[in-house]
């Protein structure tokens, strides 16, 4: 599986800002897509993410060609193996601000890397109903972690 890279140009006098998708190959790509897309007149917006071939190995359809943001993605794969893949992006990632999109550990590991490691900017847009999608019911609470 290659790279998929659309690159359109980049302004030298905004700040950089990098949208992270959790998988680039469905759904979660459309809220961070509508994210990158109401940001690209304030910053030079790059959007990046795994395809995970559970999912798909090619960009979600409906924006498989779209040409105004720049898209990034790798290929995904099972942890731990896929911390590496982590480690090699974070060298990637030059942006100014970080924003992850519907946090999830693939995701979520790549902004807390580059927050620990680049001390970037990493803000979390938390889909309140994301949860929806899980018929687990009960709540965990902080003294329930880890047991």
């Amino acid at each position: 599986m290659s790279n998929i890279i659309i690159d359109p140009p980049v302004s030298p006098s905004k700040k950089t800002l990098t949208v992270i998708t959790w998988d680039m190959g469905h759904n979660p790509l459309g809220r961070s897509y509508l994210i990158a897309d109401m940001l690209k007149d304030i910053y030079d917006v790059e959007l990046v993410g795994a395809l995970f071939p559970r999912f798909s190995s090619k960009l979600w359809e409906p924006l498989r060609h779209e040409k105004n943001i720049k898209i990034r993605t790798w290929p995904g794969s099972n942890f731990p193996e896929y911390y590496q893949r982590l480690a090699q992006e974070v060298g990637n990632i030059k942006s100014d601000i970080i924003y992850v999109s519907k946090p999830r550990l693939p995701s979520l590991a790549l902004g807390l890397l580059l927050k620990a490691i680049k001390n970037k900017t990493v803000i979390l847009d938390i889909d309140d109903y994301e949860l929806s999608f899980f018929k687990e019911g009960e709540e965990i609470t902080s003294t329930s972690i880890g047991q």
